[in-house]
């Protein structure tokens, strides 16, 4: 082989290697900023892409955050263009509100909401809602889908051993593609994945890279070790995680977890988005 490919190669490989990268957020440490939502009683904190500091280091995540109602609170309708949009609810209860239709919705409800869709929410008690919002790139063709609502806890527990995940975390399998045969909403087109991990003590999310998607892991309780990144000498990186962390992994960052050996805890659970970059 020339010696002029064998730089080449080099320096394509450091590009890469400088390219992958996390960030790391606590939803107790986040600043409220104005957004399209925002009233006197609806309040937004990002945690990732528009309103963070570090927007320009995320490809295809537009927004990633938490919008809190006060009890008996409204935001503002909203309509995103062309940006389909997965809601997760982290506490209390209420309703979303969309071109003319209202949804009760509460605790662990997730729900997809389709391009171009006016909506907005309304609270009962205090309301706490993870947004989570992904533009389609222009030569992707989006049939008229329809907004969509599930609960995470009647979507069944299983393992992925097939997928080397081993047995000491079990998932659901909450939303993915038009495609997908095996989730409980098959809607999306720029989101590939979202599915809750819940682990045993002591258990494990053997890391592992996505070399073409971006991912998101949010805590949804317990404890934990979260790999994110490498050591100089490629050594699986361990942050101390809790309830209300989040870590967004770029394409080919190594990624997994390990959650506390205390039994007495709560079971660590994970939130995890998967999307392409486009």
């Amino acid at each position: 082989m020339q010696p002029w490919i064998l730089i080449a190669l080099a320096l394509n490989t450091i590009q890469i290697a400088s390219a992958q990268h996390y960030l790391q957020r606590s939803s107790k440490k986040l600043s409220e900023i104005k957004t399209e939502f925002t009233t006197e009683t609806a309040h937004y904190q990002p945690m990732f892409g528009i309103g963070d500091g570090d927007y320009e280091l995320v490809e295809g995540v537009n927004r990633f955050g938490v919008l809190s109602l006060d009890p008996n609170g409204k935001s503002q309708s909203v309509d995103f263009g062309r940006e389909e949009l997965v809601y997760y609810v982290l506490e209390g209860s209420g309703r979303l509100l969309y071109n003319g239709n209202t949804d009760s919705i509460t605790k662990d409800d997730f729900f997809y909401v389709p391009i171009h869709t006016n909506h907005g929410f309304a609270s009962e008690d205090e309301l706490v809602v993870l947004v989570m919002g992904y533009p389609i790139p222009e030569d992707v063709s989006v049939d008229n889908a329809k907004v969509q609502i599930a609960n995470a806890n009647q979507v069944e527990f299983q393992t992925l051993e097939q997928l080397n995940h081993g047995v000491t975390s079990r998932f659901r399998l909450l939303l993915g593609t038009t495609e997908s045969t095996r989730d409980r909403l098959a809607v999306a087109y720029q989101i590939n994945s979202l599915f809750v991990i819940d682990f045993d003590p002591a258990g494990t999310n053997v890391p592992h890279r996505h070399p073409e998607e971006e991912e998101i892991y949010f805590v949804l309780q317990g404890t934990g070790d979260m790999v994110a990144g490498e050591t100089p000498k490629g050594k699986p990186k361990k942050h101390a995680a809790r309830e209300g962390d989040a870590f967004y992994f770029s394409r080919n960052c190594l990624v997994g977890f390990y959650s506390t050996k205390n039994a007495k805890n709560p079971r660590a659970r994970i939130l995890a988005i998967r999307s392409k970059v486009p």
